[in-house]
C-alpha cells in the first residue's frame, strides 16, 4: 500500500516586529500599493507564518475553518517553483499533515504512519492536485497573484486606519478582496467569492494570515526531511516513468480494495456503512471535497449519471475525506439543489492510502472486484460506463 500521508515541523515563525516601518495609503495608487506588497513579500525569506482558512458554501453558511502553519523560502535550484515551500495542517488536534517542497522533491510526511514519501516533479505543474490547491490558497504569492495579473485599474482601493484592502472583480462571478497591513505591508486577509453556475451556490473562501505566531523549531529546519528522519520516520520513494513514456495505469493491490471495500464510512445521520455492502454489479465512487469547486461542478452530471444508470445494475457514491464533521449541512444543502447521491464521509487517510492527490477522482468498483480509475472527467465517465452498460 502507498501512503500519502503527512506530519511534519513544528517551526518558528518571525514576527510582525521585523517587518517594515509605517507608511500611510492615502496617497498610494493601486500600482504603488501592489509594489510595495511585492517588495514586503520578497524581503522577508524565508517566512512561517500561520493561516487560518474559512470556507463558507452554500448560501454563506460558515462549515469548514481549517488551521495551517505555512512557509517558503527562495530557492532558484527548485525547478518547479523558484521557491521552496510547505504547508502543513493539524487533523483533528492529533496529527500533522504537510506538502513539503524542496529543489528535488515534493515530500508528503504523515505523523500518524511516521512515514516520508519523496515524490519526484513531473515535468509540469498538475493543477487539478491537492497540493496545488493548498499551495494557490495559502503561500503568500500565490494568494494574491490575481491582483498582479489584472488591469490596475480595475481594482478599487480602499484605506482604513491600519490596513487597506484591495477588491478585484475577477469576473462576473467572481469578486476577491485584499487586506493588507500598513505597517509590513504584508497580506492580512485574502477573501474570494465566487457564484457556482451548475449549483447556483455561492461559495466564499477567507484565509486570514497570521505572523506573530511563536513556534519553537528553527525556521532552518522547517524545509528539511532531517529532523523527522532522526525522529525515525521512513522515507518511501515514489516510482514514476520517464516523461517519455506512456504514463502507466493506476491501479491498486488486492490489499488497497480490501481495505477500500471494508472502510466504515459515515452517512449524513452518523451510521456506519461499508462498501462491501452495497449490494449493485457496479459501484462508482466520486471522491470530492466541499472547497473544491471543480468537484462541485462535476455533481450535476454525476447525479444525472446515477439515475440514468440505476437500473443497469449501478451505484454512484460521493466520498468525501475532508468534510466529516459537517456532513450533516453539506448533504442538506445539496439535497436542497436536487443532488441525490449516496454521500458518505471519511478520514483523510482513506485518500491517502488510496494515493488520491487530485479531485475530482471517480472510481468504478467492478463485479469481478477490480477497480478502475476513470480520467476525463464526467465525459470519460459516460464513455466507460457506456462501454460497459448500454451492451
Amino acid at each position: 500500500m502507498r501512503y500519502f500521508k503527512v506530519g511534519l515541523l513544528i517551526l518558528k515563525a518571525l514576527t510582525l516586529t521585523t517587518l517594515l516601518p509605517a507608511q500611510s495609503t492615502y496617497n498610494l495608487s493601486t500600482t504603488q500599493a501592489l509594489e510595495k506588497i511585492s517588495t514586503a513579500i520578497d524581503q522577508h525569506s524565508p517566512l512561517i507564518y500561520a493561516a487560518r482558512m474559512r470556507f463558507k458554501q452554500m448560501g454563506g453558511d460558515t462549515v469548514e475553518i481549517r488551521d495551517f502553519t505555512v512557509g517558503y523560502q527562495t530557492n532558484d535550484e527548485n525547478r518547479m517553483y523558484g521557491y521552496d515551500w510547505l504547508v502543513t495542517e493539524t487533523i483533528d488536534s492529533e496529527y500533522e499533515y504537510t506538502w513539503l517542497s524542496t529543489t528535488e522533491f515534493l515530500y508528503n510526511v504523515n505523523g500518524i504512519m511516521q512515514t516520508i514519501l519523496a515524490i519526484p516533479y513531473a515535468e509540469q505543474i498538475d493543477l487539478g492536485s491537492y497540493p496545488e490547491y493548498l499551495r494557490h490558497s495559502l503561500i503568500l504569492k500565490e494568494a494574491i497573484i490575481s491582483f498582479y495579473t489584472h488591469d490596475p485599474n480595475d481594482i478599487i482601493l480602499t484605506d482604513a486606519d491600519d490596513s487597506f484592502t484591495l477588491t478585484l472583480p475577477v469576473y462576473s462571478l467572481a469578486t476577491s478582496n485584499l487586506t493588507v497591513d500598513k505597517d509590513s505591508y504584508l497580506p492580512l486577509k485574502v477573501i474570494t467569492e465566487i457564484e457556482d453556475g451548475a449549483l447556483g451556490l455561492t461559495q466564499i473562501t477567507e484565509v486570514a494570515f497570521n505572523y506573530e505566531t511563536s513556534q519553537e523549531r528553527k525556521t532552518d529546519d522547517a524545509f528539511s526531511i532531517a529532523p523527522r528522519l532522526n525522529d525515525g520516520y521512513d522515507l518511501l520513494h515514489f516510482e514514476s516513468t520517464s516523461h517519455e513514456e506512456p504514463a502507466p495505469v493506476k491501479t491498486l493491490t488486492a490489499e488497497d480494495i480490501a481495505m477500500l471495500r471494508h472502510y466504515p464510512l459515515a452517512t449524513s445521520d452518523g451510521d456506519t456503512m461499508l462498501i462491501a455492502s452495497l449490494g449493485t454489479d457496479y459501484i462508482l465512487l466520486d471522491f470530492w471535497f466541499s472547497s473544491c469547486r471543480p468537484c462541485l461542478n462535476a455533481l450535476p452530471a454525476i447525479n444525472q449519471i446515477s439515475t440514468e444508470y440505476a437500473d443497469k445494475g449501478l451505484t454512484v457514491v460521493g466520498i468525501n475525506c475532508f468534510d466529516l464533521g459537517i456532513k450533516e449541512t453539506l448533504t442538506d444543502k445539496l439535497r436542497a439543489k436536487h443532488i441525490d447521491l449516496m454521500f458518505l464521509f471519511g478520514a483523510r487517510d482513506l485518500t491517502q492510502s488510496l494515493g488520491i492527490n487530485s479531485f475530482p477522482t471517480y472510481l468504478l468498483i467492478k463485479p469481478d472486484l477490480t477497480i478502475e480509475f476513470i480520467n476525463g472527467g464526467t465525459e470519460g465517465v459516460k464513455e466507460v460506463l457506456g462501454d460497459l452498460l448500454e451492451k
